[in-house]
């Protein structure tokens, strides 16, 4: 008796290794592609846009 999935081919999953580690701004909500290295404040991540926008309001 054949089944369904007979000829069908095997894909195994392999993970991907991804450099790529993303945060959240703490202001405009958007999500940011940061480097690994990073370091974040407790208070949480202030996106680049955001972080301009605060030193031309002094």
């Amino acid at each position: 008796m054949a089944t369904q999935n007979e000829g069908a081919k095997i894909v195994a999953f392999i993970p991907t290794l991804t450099l790529r580690r993303y945060e959240i701004c703490r202001k405009c909500g958007f999500d940011w592609n940061v480097s690994k290295q990073t370091r974040i404040p407790q208070d949480g991540y202030l996106c680049p846009v955001c972080m301009n926008k605060k030193e031309n309001v002094k």
